[in-house]
């Protein structure tokens, strides 16, 4: 072996113990010289090449057999689903409220009426009455 082929051996296991993608390009990159500069048919360059395709290949093979991205995809549709149910929630507790304060409200009005004094509350028809807990 030669001092070029030497600093891209060196590249090769930087980028093994980095995790990155490996390619002859890529090792040429981190070897400091241009893209393409790795040629598979230059005699000097066999060994390498062959050890470049072996990484690859172990590369895509650890990446294959991890479940971290998979997990990740996981973790996502669970986080959405989460959510989805805090919304749904939090719609449950505000009709809850509106239904209690309606609630409350019939029931001065009945205690009212039972009292004697006809006074009828009056009622918006736009809609729901704001919650008295809300402020």
């Amino acid at each position: 072996m030669n001092k070029a082929t030497d600093k891209y051996f060196e590249a090769l296991k930087r980028l093994q113990a980095a995790g990155k993608k490996i390619n002859n390009d890529t090792v040429a990159i981190e070897a400091g010289s241009k893209k393409g500069s790795i040629k598979s048919g230059r005699p000097s360059h066999e060994a390498l090449v062959q050890a470049i395709d072996a990484a690859a290949a172990a590369a895509k093979d650890a990446r294959a057999s991890d479940p971290v991205p998979g997990l990740r995809e996981d973790v996502k549709g669970l986080r959405q689903r989460l959510d989805e149910a805090l919304e749904r929630e939090i719609n449950l507790l505000d009709e809850l409220l509106t239904v209690r304060y309606e609630r409350d409200t019939l029931r001065e009005e009945v205690k009212s009426l039972r009292s004697g004094n006809l006074q009828l509350f009056s009622r918006k028809s736009s809609g729901k009455k704001p919650h008295p807990e809300a402020d």
